[in-house]
């Protein structure tokens, strides 16, 4: 499909799209299409492509190369529209979920380290 219309986008989703990365991972079922039926998608009004209404931030983008390894393809893009949102954004790592955030965080003072 992206290699059909040359274009794709990407949606960084928010603490609150937990649902939608699951769906998006395979973990509740849905397959092809069936995934855009959870969440507030939307076409682009300048790409036309889905766009998640109400992320993080949303970047539409042209393919600009194609690599091929094997049965898979790897689209690389080059982004011609950004949109922002005003969420703390949702990471996944260590097997799990989790949110950032917003708020400024205090850093520790760098420790000297002495032999």
């Amino acid at each position: 499909m992206i290699e059909d219309v040359g274009r794709f986008s990407i949606n960084l989703l928010c603490d609150r799209d937990r649902f939608i990365a699951e769906t998006f991972a395979g973990r509740n079922g849905k397959i092809g299409s069936e995934k855009f039926q959870v969440g507030d998608w939307l076409d682009s009004p300048v790409s036309k492509m889905p766009i998640l209404n109400d992320s993080l931030a949303t970047m539409e983008c042209h393919v600009s190369q194609v690599v091929r390894m094997g049965t898979h393809a790897v689209f690389f893009g080059e982004v011609e529209r950004v949109v922002n949102g005003n969420h703390a954004p949702l990471v996944y790592q260590g097997g799990d979920f989790h949110s950032l955030s917003l708020e400024p965080q205090t850093r520790m003072a760098p420790r000297r380290v002495t032999a």
